[in-house]
């Protein structure tokens, strides 16, 4: 099983962080369509979400740490109390599957990338789409939203077809720029907490660091031998967190000025101990 994590802080329960996950990938088990709020300090669930129909592709926690939004395979996004475990909203919109779900630094707007090959912009306390951005002619895998709000980035892909990752004017709805130079689909990105650099992880089994003003490739990082899935930008933004495929289950982090590795660990097994006795 393996699952997306998202650090955030439920202010009024706790003062300690919890950690919401969804199953969002499983080798064997079924599909629960639920997203799990955990107590570190107890590492215990505190909070069952459920609401939606089909499989959750992504979660992303709001600032206040109160609210949680996921994006579905029923097309639909649902913004979650995390206190209540209530849905409070549901975003629809999407004529396919959500992929990926990204919220604003304000915390009143949320993002969404389909596989209908737009993403939508959201006002949360209406539940309107707000804007649509159209210019994708794949599959959107993922979506991040720049700090200052002003910008996202997408990616997308196909079945062995280089991918491509656009920057958008979210109060135009432009695209701003189009970064090219990944040989197969691109699944995540994500953004430097500067702002100034954009992190891309492929089907071509490489990650890509972009400098967003010129838009250029500034390091191609190797050494993963399956898809790279998933991207975090760290908040020294010199660092990158990758999260892999079930096949492969790594967890490594590059630094991003050069191509060596700094560090690995595996996911922890069904039996809940890690597969690297290092790392328990």
């Amino acid at each position: 099983m393996t699952a997306w994590l998202l650090w955030g802080q439920n202010r009024a329960e706790t003062a300690a962080d919890d950690v919401v996950g969804a199953v969002v990938e499983e080798a064997s088990a079924p599909w629960d369509n639920t997203l799990k709020v955990w107590d570190l300090a107890t590492g215990k669930c505190v909070a069952t979400l459920e609401g939606h129909s089909k499989r959750i592709k992504s979660v992303a926690v709001f600032p206040d740490g109160r609210r949680v939004v996921s994006g579905s395979k029923d097309n639909t996004l649902k913004v979650w109390a995390v206190a209540t475990g209530i849905c409070v909203a549901t975003l629809e919109g999407h004529s396919t599957s959500v992929k990926s779900v990204a919220v604003f630094p304000d915390g009143l707007r949320v993002i969404s990338a389909s596989s209908d090959k737009t993403l939508k912009v959201w006002d949360v306390s209406t539940g309107e789409c707000v804007a649509t951005l159209k210019g994708h002619s794949n599959f959107v895998y993922s979506v991040a939203v720049f700090p200052d709000g002003r910008r996202v980035v997408s990616c997308d892909g196909g079945r062995n077809t280089p991918g491509v990752i656009k920057v958008w004017d979210v109060e135009t709805g432009e695209c701003v720029g189009t970064l090219k130079g990944h040989s197969d689909s691109v699944e995540c990105v994500a953004v430097s907490p500067d702002g100034r650099r954009v992190v891309s992880g492929s089907h071509d089994n490489t990650l890509k660091v972009w400098n967003v003003a010129t838009g250029n490739c500034v390091a191609t990082l190797r050494g993963h031998s399956d898809v790279v899935r998933r991207a975090a930008s760290a908040f020294c933004s010199t660092f990158v967190m990758i999260w892999l495929r079930r096949r492969s289950g790594a967890l490594r982090c590059l630094r991003t000025g050069c191509t060596s590795c700094l560090g690995r660990t595996t996911r922890r097994s069904s039996s809940g101990g890690s597969r690297n006795p290092e790392l328990n």
